[in-house]
């Protein structure tokens, strides 16, 4: 492999499609063991793009791990030796930073990414088991069920600093997001409200299509993203652009 200039390991290109102005982010990793993926996805009106190259060794051994019988709040973790979480997650804050979303605005362009640039996927046939991915497979390979998609949402945005939860229902999980410009159908843990969002298709945070009793489970965060403080301009603090959302129907959760 031809060694990367500088310039090679980090370009940053507006590219415009139509009259959408798109975000290309393209991080090119100066290593002999990698594969590069490709991601799509709309916010704001505006078309993204994240090219990341995934390690090999971290991928195969996520890939070879067990996959019977674990909690699943056990995916959304990483494991010391094979860190990869903190790494994209700071790709997906710079993605967010180009276009001055910060805070909720962040949080909100992760959950469209997770909802629109991973398409679903069903589980392959594990002898009538379920096959679950930690985040670098769903994400290296593109897709995944709601299981899947689930704890790569709740591991980004807990890498991220966000507050997220599972949801556990009888056949589904979801995730439960915090905060309090939501609405809508939530479940509360220890005295606070998470959101039902779903990662399935492109739904808002609160939009409960009929779910009720769900085993809410915490994750444990093993990775943190860089922090970089939230702008001011003439010693404002910045605003999150509010996201134009529809009115969300409360449905009962338990």
């Amino acid at each position: 492999m031809l060694a990367l200039s500088a310039k090679q390991n980090q370009m940053v290109a507006m590219v415009k499609y139509g009259f959408t102005v798109t975000t290309c982010v393209t991080l090119l990793c100066a290593v002999t063991n990698s594969n590069a993926t490709v991601f799509e996805w709309y916010y704001q009106n505006q078309k993204l793009a994240l090219n990341y190259n995934f390690n090999t060794n971290d991928y195969n051994y996520y890939k070879n791990k067990s996959k019977y019988g674990q909690n699943m709040a056990l995916y959304a973790e990483q494991d010391k030796g094979y860190t990869y979480l903190a790494s994209f997650a700071e790709e997906l804050r710079r993605t967010a930073q180009q276009n001055q979303w910060y805070g909720t605005n962040e949080r909100d362009m992760v959950i469209r990414f997770v909802q629109q640039a991973i398409p679903y996927k069903t589980d392959p046939y594990n002898y009538g088991y379920d096959y679950p991915r930690y985040p670098i497979e769903t994400l290296h390979e593109k897709k995944g069920d709601c299981e899947d998609k689930s704890c790569l949402l709740t591991a980004l945005l807990k890498t991220l600093g966000h507050d997220a939860v599972l949801l556990e229902f009888k056949d589904h999980m979801s995730v439960g997001v915090a905060g309090n410009d939501l609405d809508g159908s939530a479940y509360e843990l220890n005295g606070k409200k998470y959101y039902y969002t779903e990662t399935t298709g492109t739904f808002e945070p609160g939009n409960n299509p009929g779910y009720k009793t769900a085993l809410v489970k915490t994750v444990k965060q093993t990775a943190y993203a860089v922090k970089n403080p939230v702008p001011t301009i003439n010693n404002i603090a910045y605003k999150p652009k509010p996201e134009i959302r529809k009115k969300q129907t409360v449905n009962q959760a338990t």
